[in-house]
């Protein structure tokens, strides 16, 4: 468990509220790396949690003779999750959001240097398409009808069903969903 702790005094209210967002590793996956970056604009202690992973990928080599055999190949992945700011920051918070979404690519981008591949996935807040170049929603790729991940009717600030959540994506092939 990879849990955010606060590193700016204004976030150690939420934090002592029991707020947090936390990647969550299976214990058999080798964990390079991990960081924590927290938003520049934020109202309520947002920020990036992420990790580098060692996964394996296996490969089927065929010899000029057609003989098969497999091997195992390790790729570096960088995976990340984050609950940007909602609607009730002091700030706008589409954004707000905005901003957070641009500070998060640039910081997984920049770490494709040492990667093969990065996957961002968490609470968005985002309603609407999110068109980013270069990235993939996965969620989308995959399904004909993504539909919604958030139900309307769920309290006062609720009222519209949407799909807040999402899984975005570089260097992972939507087919099969693994790594290119």
């Amino acid at each position: 468990v990879f849990k955010q702790s606060p590193s700016h005094v204004e976030d150690l209210f939420v934090y002592e509220t029991g707020y947090f967002t936390c990647l969550l590793v299976k214990k058999c996956v080798q964990v390079v790396d991990t960081f924590s970056l927290r938003f520049s604009i934020t109202a309520m202690a947002r920020g990036l949690q992420y990790a580098v992973l060692r996964l394996p990928t296996r490969l089927v080599i065929e010899s000029d003779d057609g003989d098969q055999g497999k091997a195992t190949h390790f790729k570096k992945v960088v995976v990340a999750t984050s609950h940007l700011e909602s609607a009730v920051a002091s700030r706008s918070g589409q954004e707000t959001r905005e901003h957070q979404l641009q500070e998060g690519l640039k910081e997984l981008t920049n770490m494709l240097e040492d990667c093969d591949a990065a996957v961002w996935l968490g609470d968005m807040n985002w309603q609407g398409e999110m068109d980013i170049p270069g990235w993939c929603d996965l969620w989308k790729e995959i399904s004909a009808d993504p539909g919604p991940t958030f139900h309307a009717n769920q309290g006062a600030s609720c009222t519209v069903a949407a799909r807040l959540d999402r899984v975005l994506t570089i260097g992972v092939k939507p087919e099969g969903s693994s790594v290119a």
